[in-house]
């Protein structure tokens, strides 16, 4: 059985919650594979710092005391809006990276593979990769590659963190063309887009299609 640590900021904060729920069904999606997961995630307030949801084991150390004044996870927008909105949250920056880093290196080492998203949690995993030693994929999702490159020191770090990743997959052909513009090696950089629950989302058969009008603006 292959065995897979995810490590995300971004992830269910409890059952039904839909923040990182898409990287929540593609780790139920591999579980239902025979594929052991467990997740190394980001605490928010109110958040179980260890549980189980569908036989997918979590963890979510926490950052900051007291806990209510967690701030990285206060914005649906991910950690580019909580940056921008409040002062704190550039603060918490450091102390959360530093616990993602060894909560990565603990729960990492008996697993496979660490698949991190986003490339704050590749840079966590690559840094403490001389301890776990193992293979590292990282998924760009978006804000990681289109956002924090276009400062010079967010640009450096991002080029030097998918580096270290042994694979990245991005989600669209425009992001994999702004990950290899930032000098990576076009060779270890794929397009897996995310995917789709066909048991929820069946396309209807074509006699029974409405014609429908989509405004979106």
């Amino acid at each position: 059985m292959m065995r897979v640590c995810m490590v995300t900021t971004s992830f269910p904060r409890w059952k039904g919650d839909w923040q990182g729920s898409f990287v929540f069904e593609l780790a139920r999606a591999l579980l239902k594979k025979g594929v052991q997961i467990r997740v190394v995630a980001m605490h928010s307030p109110g958040a179980a710092v260890h549980e189980h949801i569908n036989g997918i084991e979590i963890f979510r150390p926490k950052y900051w005391w007291p806990e209510r004044w967690e701030m990285l996870r206060k914005e649906g927008g991910g950690l580019p809006i909580v940056w921008q909105k409040y002062p704190l949250a550039r603060v918490q920056i450091l102390p959360f990276f530093v616990i993602h880093t060894l909560a990565t290196i603990r729960y990492a080492q008996s697993f496979d593979i660490v698949h991190a998203h986003w490339t704050l949690s590749a840079g966590a995993a690559c840094l403490g990769r001389q301890v776990h030693q193992k293979p590292i994929i990282v998924t760009v999702q978006g804000s990681d590659v289109l956002q924090v490159p276009s400062y010079p020191v967010g640009r450096w770090l991002t080029r030097k963190i998918l580096s270290s990743c042994d694979q990245i997959t991005a989600l669209s052909c425009a992001l994999r063309d702004k990950v290899i513009a930032l000098g990576i090696n076009p060779e270890k950089v794929r397009v897996i887009p995310n995917g789709v629950d066909t048991t929820w989302f069946v396309p209807p058969k074509e006699e029974e299609r409405e014609n429908l009008i989509l405004f979106v603006g």
